[in-house]
């Protein structure tokens, strides 16, 4: 598969490389093309090779212990050559704390994650980082389908504007110049003929210089209340926000969460959080949001999206001695 995304394993043990590209070959040799070096094979060269031949690497597993090099050094090194490849380091260690060296080279944004060298066949332990691992790189750098074409100018700040909220709330969407052939051709095809932006949706509808709420709208997203009370209400879909919607949902209460523009709001455009409970490995603002919103959307709680809260009071019995 010369042409697939690489897998690329560097350790200087052959017999535990080989488990290593094994497990790989057999999890994911339909996609991915797995190859294998030691430190004699200069690996920041064959990561200058693969970069000089425009192949696309994915992630790039080394092992700790290398003579002249180790693990964490080489995958230091590594996004000179591959900006976007994931990176990471393969211990003998399964359990109890790391060694420091690990934990600072985490800190300094040296390595992704760390995890123990397979063990058994399967061992799905170590598959787990992978997979999360290649969710997260797949997710920016190989093709997915498009809920939504835009197509506008591309300097244009309400075209923009709009991108960047498709971004922020995890559509998948294509963007398209309107002054190049593809734009044109789409804007033809749909009968556009309004102000730009023109949003074309994969089952056809077309929404010409639309509000946010009406995109909102038109991925099916709850832009107004429900008819009855609610028990709790969230002002803000921040990570703060969405705990306690998951709290409040999960305990029974009629709960809404409103949302002016981005679940997740600032956190979900961080690249890697790693000091969120229960994410040792740390974990995308845009992952943990969607995990967040799912979660809470599980338990049964509302989100109202685009428009924003402006005032609050109770209403209902209240308890209490006071006034």
């Amino acid at each position: 598969m010369p042409d697939a995304p690489v897998l690329l394993v560097v350790d200087d043990d052959p017999q535990a490389r080989g488990v290593v590209e094994g497990e790989l070959r057999k999890r994911y040799g339909a996609d991915y093309q797995v190859i294998g070096a030691g430190s004699a094979d200069d690996p920041p060269g064959l990561l200058a090779r693969l970069r000089d031949d425009r192949r696309l690497v994915s992630i790039v597993l080394a092992g700790q212990r290398m003579p002249g090099m180790t693990g964490t050094q080489l995958l230091a090194q590594v996004r000179e050559f591959h900006r976007t490849a994931k990176r990471l380091l393969l211990i003998d260690q399964r359990y109890g704390r790391p060694p420091a060296s690990i934990l600072q080279a985490i800190a300094l944004g040296h390595i992704d994650a760390y995890a123990a060298r397979p063990a058994t066949v399967p061992d799905e332990e170590f598959h787990l980082a992978v997979t999360e691992l290649l969710k997260e790189w797949a997710g920016s750098n190989l093709p997915g389908p498009e809920v939504m074409r835009v197509v506008g100018e591309e300097w244009s700040p309400r075209a923009h504007e709009i991108r960047d909220l498709l971004s922020r709330n995890a559509v998948l969407f294509g963007f398209y110049p309107a002054g190049g052939e593809p734009g044109k051709a789409l804007l033809e095809q749909a009968g556009a003929a309004a102000a730009l932006p023109v949003i074309i949706m994969s089952d056809g509808r077309v929404l010409e210089n639309p509000s946010n709420t009406q995109l909102a709208q038109a991925i099916g997203m709850q832009t107004s209340p429900g008819s009855g009370r609610y028990d709790v209400a969230v002002i803000g879909a921040g990570p703060a926000g969405l705990a306690a919607a998951v709290y409040g949902a999960s305990e029974g209460l009629s709960t809404v969460v409103l949302e002016p523009e981005a679940i997740g709001g600032q956190a979900g455009t961080s690249s890697r959080i790693r000091n969120y409970l229960g994410f040792p490995n740390g974990v995308s603002g845009e992952d943990l949001a969607v995990r967040a919103y799912t979660q809470a959307w599980n338990f049964g709680a509302d989100y109202v999206y685009g428009n924003p809260a402006w005032s609050r009071s109770p209403a209902g019995p209240r308890s209490g001695a006071g006034p």
